[in-house]
């Protein structure tokens, strides 16, 4: 699961936000972004958990160090 939330993370920051680590204030990106995940792949996309998920790519940028940095 922590892998699978990282590339979501990821996904947000790099094909959303466009590499960029700040989105613009008042941006709706992520309220857009959860409509349409949730349509496509059901519950577990709303707004919050999409704001952990691009936290913690943010906090862990290195996918591979994961374990290592978590255990």
């Amino acid at each position: 699961m922590l892998e699978a939330y990282w590339h979501v993370g990821h996904q947000v920051v790099e094909e959303e936000q466009g590499g960029l680590y700040k989105v613009d204030y008042g941006s709706n990106m992520i309220k857009y972004l959860s409509e349409r995940l949730t349509r496509e792949l059901g519950s577990g996309y709303d707004r919050t958990n999409l704001q952990h998920m691009r936290k913690f790519f943010l906090t862990f940028q290195n996918c591979d160090a994961l374990r290592r940095e978590l255990s």
